[in-house]
């Protein structure tokens, strides 16, 4: 898969007769997956463009696709994961981070010492949560994003400094 290519939404279902398509999006503002130019599937190629989108419910959007417009066509789409390219990601301020930017960072306490990789980010409503995979285990464990426990992200050198846990 190409690096520059970020995972944002699933179709998740049709919706009515029309070709309508439920997508279940990993954005803040879920209809705004309607604002970017270009929809990409794993491989990097071009899917499709939306022409209209309405919010469903919480994380999930309705869209109508250009050139879909029954059910039938709709329906060979389930599943498909969408991308985008990195590129088209607003500019974001100091001490903000997009998730795939912290996933497969080296984690290390304040001496250098290295304590495992990154996983996964996650937000279950109450901040988010970052998964790091133990040193030479195939074990994980959880921690808050915050800085009382990671108080040095450095992007550029693939790092993020953690405090000691009990």
């Amino acid at each position: 898969m190409n690096e520059n290519l970020i995972y944002i939404a699933k179709i998740s279902s049709s919706h009515g007769l029309k070709g309508e398509l439920k997508v279940f999006t990993f954005l803040n503002e879920p209809t705004s997956i309607i604002n970017f130019k270009t929809l990409f599937d794993a491989n990097g190629k071009e899917i499709f463009t939306i022409e209209k989108v309405r919010m469903f419910k919480k994380n999930i959007v309705i869209v109508n696709v250009l050139n879909i417009s029954n059910k039938d066509r709709a329906e060979k789409l389930l599943g498909k994961k969408i991308y985008i390219d990195k590129k088209e990601l607003k500019k974001i301020n100091e001490n903000e981070y997009y998730y795939n930017d912290l996933v497969k960072l080296k984690v290390e306490d304040e001496e250098g010492n290295f304590i495992g990789t990154i996983v996964n980010v996650y937000d279950f409503g109450a901040g988010n949560v970052i998964e790091i995979k133990k040193h030479s285990k195939s074990e994980t464990f959880m921690l808050p994003f915050d800085k009382s426990f990671f108080p040095k992200v450095m992007l550029g050198k693939k790092i993020i400094v953690s405090l000691p846990v009990e």
